[in-house]
């Protein structure tokens, strides 16, 4: 059974794609930007988030593991940041809201982290969404093999194609990798989408 560690699942969203939304996201990535969103996503293991300004010394959290996932801080100072997650669980809370998701034109994403990592996991959820006629979403960097993208297509109703810079100094500073490579991986994707696409209409 395919599992994914998750560091959070955000229902009504209305910025990851068209209409009312669930987005997932995916722990672990395998850029390291310097103005990261999610900073917290970027190791892909579970970890524990201390938040000293908030932390009033109660001691609760005395003994604090990344196994104990339902602990709650009251005053969120501590947080678990990544939970596993089964395949079923995770469309369980994605088709709470389908009724919402047909009347608004909207569906589930899938983010990150960068979530093509974990592409098993991926590839059996986006199926299972798209079996029940759910609008599927995938958000990326894209640095990920096509092998990967090819898998998923059948799948993806939409790519958010996140392309961070065209400046190959700005791309080695902000993002330490060569522009080239991205660029190189980003051509592939435009190309075989297209060819895609060309095959599915003939």
């Amino acid at each position: 059974m395919n599992t994914a560690i998750i560091f959070d699942i955000q229902r009504n969203s209305f910025v990851d794609g068209p209409g009312i939304r669930t987005t997932v996201f995916f722990k672990g990535c395998n850029l390291k930007c310097k103005w990261c969103h999610n900073p917290e996503s970027q190791s892909s293991k579970p970890q524990i988030m201390f938040y000293k300004d908030k932390c009033t010394g109660c001691g609760r959290c005395s003994g604090l593991t990344v196994k104990k996932t339902e602990f709650v801080c009251f005053n969120d100072a501590k947080q678990i940041c990544g939970k596993e997650y089964t395949v079923e669980e995770i469309f369980n809370i994605i088709q709470k809201d389908k009724l919402f998701y047909e009347t608004s034109n909207g569906g589930v994403t899938f983010s990150g982290g960068e979530c093509m990592l974990q592409i098993d996991f991926l590839f059996e959820i986006l199926k299972k969404c798209k079996e029940n006629n759910i609008h599927t979403a995938v958000d990326t960097a894209g640095f990920i093999p096509w092998e990967s993208f090819a898998k998923i297509l059948p799948y993806t109703d939409l790519f958010l194609y996140d392309v961070k810079a065209f400046n190959n100094d700005v791309h080695k500073e902000w993002f330490f990798l060569m522009i080239c490579i991205l660029h190189c991986r980003h051509r592939k994707f435009i190309d075989n989408i297209y060819q895609y696409f060309l095959r599915k209409l003939q």
